[in-house]
């Protein structure tokens, strides 16, 4: 049976955005400018060796044929005690440490969104309508009503119903948004007005979101994509990016955010590499976990080909039946606003629950051309809420499985893994690589293949008998210092993923600075050249929007420490080299910004602890 099943055409118009082409007429100047720049620091050999890298083809055609490479066969998981032995394994070492109960809908206002992003289906549909409701929100939000900008709109719409264009155009006119383009930022209320009675009848298995009994899922995952930089000989390497409805991703979170706060907010619980990033001293730390029972004799590395591709349906339903051993659906966590709140019936929030876990493997995907294709046995990507964790928590199932297959004995207190994604660092004490050496690596594909038509990548993963030379998330250390190559830094800098002017390319240098560590003077000191040259001589403001993955990536606390990141002087080189020897954990604020327990960032809304 194939994976990739044809659904049919959707006609409905999406607003047009101006795509990211801005500056297109501008990238060949700018390549030659930062070239001319970077010989200043480095040969002439190494900036041509830079050069001969590229970004990745991706058009609507690109976007296209890529998505169709999810097409695999059926594939059933093999069943054994390994497999069980892994389950076994990843259920106490991702264990959240204390029993985890559900957010009530209403306490999902004060996550910490990220509000660029598009609103998605259907919202980003312009003649999607709805009624909008100007009923207080201050209880729930906190936020100061817009009472002359709202009687404004009230006045236009009172009670009937509009289009997305109608009402973006007219808060646009208002004054209350700075643009009428479907951003999270400008439906945040009215999406989460919507929603809410949305939930309510998922809880109650109601239509549209049940049929006879089966869940349906709700529009289409609008199909992104991002492009790597990649050899001048390598194919393009394109991640598929989803566009998920708010209300698929609101659902998830009810559930995900607790664990997002237990392993974020303590970095012992679960093996995740949180709370390990790497320019904040991350491979210190490693090092120190690593070697506090002894030293270890074999490390790996293992790089997967098409992880999110080839990840079996299968293995994704037993990642959900491992979390929610971790839940207690009888009553919500309870917040400073909903003290004692409960679902009145357990009922209500398994099928919630059910209706989440079918909609991330079945909810349909809308392609650049129109056609609307779903996926029957294997596919994952970025753009879901759980998608981190899901990658994680299926790569250790899947390692777990391979390892003890091959004689690695994974309940034993010495084995030490962690995860993030499908990245992953592993150490144990049996002999694997003085006996089998590199050809291990061949012995681990050949089980990946066996138990989950997983493609290891043999070339890029790495097996050796000690850390110090080992990589992961995309750094090389040298006995606990992290670094990356010059090439690899010059070909970022030089291939941006989207055309930038003069004031994204400052604040690409800064970030690249942040990036390298200080660990190689050349390129520091050629960043330092280039943001000084655009920021000082030239007069460019550096902007912020450029540096949102340090945001992303956990390396900056929130956006709003951006903007004092690009007003401050460049960073000292030696000052970056620090902060990659010494590691900095996550601080209070941080915590509280995630999940508050006390009155502040969130106003009078935080959790209370539970007895």
């Amino acid at each position: 049976m194939s994976n990739l099943k044809f659904l049919g055409y959707i006609e409905a118009a999406t607003f047009k955005v101006a795509q990211f082409r801005k500056f297109a007429g501008y990238a060949n100047f700018r390549l030659d400018w930062l070239v001319n720049r970077a010989k200043r620091f480095f040969t002439l050999e190494l900036v041509e060796q830079a050069l001969t890298n590229r970004r990745s083809n991706s058009t609507d055609e690109a976007v296209i044929a890529d998505f169709h490479t999810f097409e695999f066969p059926k594939f059933f998981i093999q069943r054994d005690n390994h497999l069980e032995k892994a389950i076994e394994f990843t259920r106490r070492a991702f264990y959240p440490g204390e029993t985890l109960y559900p957010i009530s809908f209403p306490d999902l206002r004060y996550y910490p969104w990220k509000l660029p992003p598009n609103a998605e289906a259907p919202w980003n549909l312009p003649d999607f309508t709805f009624t909008p409701t100007f009923r207080d929100l201050d209880g729930e939000s906190e936020s100061p009503k817009l009472f002359e900008h709202l009687s404004r709109l009230a006045n236009w719409i009172s009670d009937r119903k509009v289009t997305v264009r109608q009402y973006l155009n007219a808060k646009y006119t208002a004054g209350i948004t700075n643009n009428a383009f479907p951003k999270f930022h400008n439906l945040y209320n009215e999406i989460f007005q919507y929603n809410r009675t949305l939930v309510h009848q998922i809880k109650e298995g109601l239509a549209p979101f049940w049929i006879k009994g089966k869940p349906r899922p709700y529009y289409w995952l609008t199909l992104h994509a991002r492009s790597h930089v990649v050899a001048q000989d390598e194919p393009d390497k394109i991640r598929a990016v989803f566009g998920a409805p708010k209300l698929l991703i609101m659902v998830e979170n009810m559930f995900m955010w607790p664990l997002q706060k237990a392993y974020l907010n303590n970095p012992d619980i679960g093996r995740l590499l949180w709370g390990r990033e790497i320019i904040r001293g991350g491979w210190r730390k490693l090092y120190s976990e690593i070697h506090e029972l002894g030293t270890p004799t074999t490390f790996l590395s293992l790089d997967w080909s098409q992880f999110d591709k080839r990840l079996l349906h299968e293995l994704i339903d037993i990642v959900h039946s491992i979390w929610r051993s971790y839940f207690d659906f009888n009553r919500y966590h309870p917040t400073s606003f909903y003290p004692n709140a409960n679902p009145r019936d357990p009922t209500r929030i398994e099928r919630l629950w059910y209706w989440m876990c079918y909609s991330v493997k079945y909810t349909p995907i809308l392609l650049p051309n129109g056609e609307l294709w779903t996926w029957r046995h294997n596919g994952w990507g970025s753009g879901f809420q759980s998608t981190q964790l899901m990658d994680t928590t299926a790569n250790s199932l899947m390692i777990g499985t391979i390892l003890s297959s091959l004689g690695i004995d994974i309940m034993n207190r010495t084995f030490w893994i962690r995860l993030q994604g499908d990245d992953s660092l592993v150490a144990f004490y049996e002999q694997i690589y003085i006996i089998y050496g590199p050809s291990f690596l061949n012995m681990i594909a050949d089980s990946a293949a066996y138990y989950f038509n997983a493609k290891l990548n043999t070339k890029k993963s790495q097996i050796q008998n000690k850390l110090s030379g080992m990589s992961v998330l995309g750094y090389f250390n040298k006995f606990g210092l992290p670094y990356r190559t010059d090439e690899d830094l010059l070909r970022h800098l030089f291939f941006p993923e989207r055309e930038q002017d003069m004031a994204r390319t400052a604040a690409t240098a800064l970030g690249l600075a942040y990036a390298n560590g200080g660990r190689s003077k050349q390129f520091h000191e050629c960043t330092k050249y280039i943001f000084e040259k655009i920021v000082y001589e030239k007069g460019f403001r550096p902007e912020p929007e450029a540096l949102l993955w340090m945001v992303r990536a956990n390396i900056i606390e929130s956006e709003e420490h951006l903007i004092e990141m690009v007003t401050s002087p460049f960073p000292d080189r030696i000052e970056l080299l620090a902060n990659c020897w010494r590691h900095t954990p996550r601080s209070e604020e941080e915590k509280e910004r995630l999940w508050p327990t006390r009155p502040g960032p969130r106003g009078r809304f935080f959790f209370l602890s539970i007895s």
